[in-house]
């Protein structure tokens, strides 16, 4: 069983504690004390067993040891048996060498390097001539996401004998991200390096995080990223696809967004297109995302039509983790079906209309019944009723990991199913208003709130009906 605790003020006298969440600061960053206090975020985390962040100490030096040059005790989670009091002294030591030459991307560096408990959480500066082979794979109208390959690797561990770090994954692609078009890093790109940072903390994948880097020609700051060869709308145009395949990719979406929420942030941005493939899926791009506290501060609806709930296209309720729930449950059913949603309709005030009256898209004839009842429950008009994310990902995982004979025999029926329409299914075309890109809504949902509006409130009691 996972063990909750809640990370508050009397965390600081947890001796187990080793690796709080670091936050950017205008504070000095090496002071350890301060740090402890003002870096941790008084918020409920679920962690899997044996993260050493809140394994408590005789359970840590049963597992990993201590330090054979300071005798404290060893943090890493992994072979290489972090120490993190040691290199902490490592990376002070080096701070001197390096510069963003912006403060407070040096403070947030310094803190998470400071506070790191293992190796895949350290953060760094990269100087531009690191990378090569960059090419621009993407651009919107927050930013531009460039391929490079990265010649100087990643922190792996200490090497005592050299006096200098071992790295890892050297000549490897990463992705670089720029926010926004100014030279000075924006709030808004400062805010995603935050919410990357607090997401790999609680993250069961792998860290998706690397660091920061400068663009020497254009001067623009860029977030340095795991690169993923392609997403999950790409993904799905292959016919081949198995209901074990599709059930893979859904627990590994719904575990992705378990720890979101359990870092108290809403994604807001949750369709295909954000969800990364590369041998497994990741969501990606917390362009987006907002801590719940701050959801009713926001103002601009941005996303894609179909993934976006009901309750947020008509302005009846402000953000929620159960609108993230309701686009998993659109995305549910791109996985079963293969389609994109609403493909044969005009994205416009009409479909958010019908969307908000209880449109959703048909499920297929090969999507098994224990499939299509959690998208309905997902994709419920009232907020209320759809599961959280963790019991969605107890679903999932029981269906990836141990499925019950029932749930077996469906899954083979499907199939069965999926093998019959291969090659029976017509050619959709996509209607030239549909867009399937994040872009400003505010407009249309601001038309729909305001048409609702005009009329008496037991008009549009459909809002909240069993849909």
């Amino acid at each position: 069983a996972w063990k909750k605790r809640c990370v508050q003020e009397k965390i600081k006298t947890f001796r187990g504690v080793c690796c709080p969440i670091p936050r950017m600061s205008q504070s000095h960053p090496i002071e350890e004390e301060a740090a402890r206090q003002d870096y941790i975020d008084n918020v409920f985390i679920e962690v899997r067993p044996g993260h050493p962040q809140y394994t408590a100490e005789e359970e840590r030096l049963e597992d990993y040891g201590r330090c054979s040059k300071c005798n404290e005790i060893r943090t890493g989670i992994d072979k290489y048996k972090w120490c993190k009091s040691c290199n902490a002294t490592h990376f002070r030591q080096g701070f001197s060498t390096w510069t963003s030459g912006y403060a407070e991307i040096d403070y947030f560096i310094q803190n998470a390097q400071i506070h790191a408990c293992y190796h895949k959480l350290v953060l760094e500066w990269y100087p531009w001539e690191k990378f090569s082979d960059i090419e621009k794979i993407g651009e919107g109208g927050y930013g531009t996401v460039f391929r490079a390959k990265n010649n100087m690797g990643r922190i792996l561990e200490w090497d005592q004998q050299n006096n200098k770090w071992l790295r890892f994954e050297i000549d490897e692609y990463v992705a670089l991200k720029t926010i926004g078009h100014s030279e000075s890093p924006s709030k808004e790109f400062l805010n995603e390096a935050k919410r990357l940072q607090r997401w790999d903390y609680q993250s069961h994948n792998y860290t998706a995080f690397y660091g920061f880097t400068k663009n020497e020609t254009t001067g623009q700051y860029l977030l340095v990223l795991r690169y993923f060869e392609g997403d999950l709308r790409k993904q799905l145009q292959r016919q081949s696809i198995t209901w074990e395949e599709k059930l893979e990719m859904i627990h590994a979406i719904s575990r992705d967004m378990k720890d979101i929420h359990q870092t108290r942030m809403i994604h807001r941005d949750l369709h295909p297109g954000n969800v990364l493939y590369s041998g497994h899926c990741q969501i990606g791009d917390l362009g987006l995302s907002v801590l719940e506290s701050e959801a009713d501060e926001i103002k601009d609806i941005m996303g894609v039509m179909p993934y976006v709930a009901p309750e947020i296209l008509c302005g009846r309720s402000s953000y929620s983790q159960g609108t993230d729930v309701y686009a998993f449950g659109i995305i549910m059913w791109e996985i079963s079906s293969q389609k994109k949603p609403y493909h044969q309709f005009k994205h416009d005030i009409n479909l958010a209309l019908q969307i908000c009256k209880g449109l959703r898209p048909e499920i297929t004839n090969d999507t098994p019944p224990f499939y299509q009842d959690l998208i309905e429950k997902c994709w419920h008009t009232d907020l209320t009723k759809r599961p959280t994310a963790k019991e969605i990902y107890n679903l999932t995982h029981m269906w990836h990991k141990n499925p019950t004979l029932t749930i077996r025999d469906q899954i083979n029926k499907a199939n069965e199913i999926r093998q019959q329409n291969i090659g029976k299914k017509e050619e959709t075309q996509t209607h030239p208003g549909a867009f399937y890109t994040s872009r400003l809504l505010t407009n249309i949902t601001n038309e729909l709130a305001s048409m609702i509006s005009k009329f008496p409130d037991d008009a549009f009691d459909w809002l909240i009906d069993d849909k």
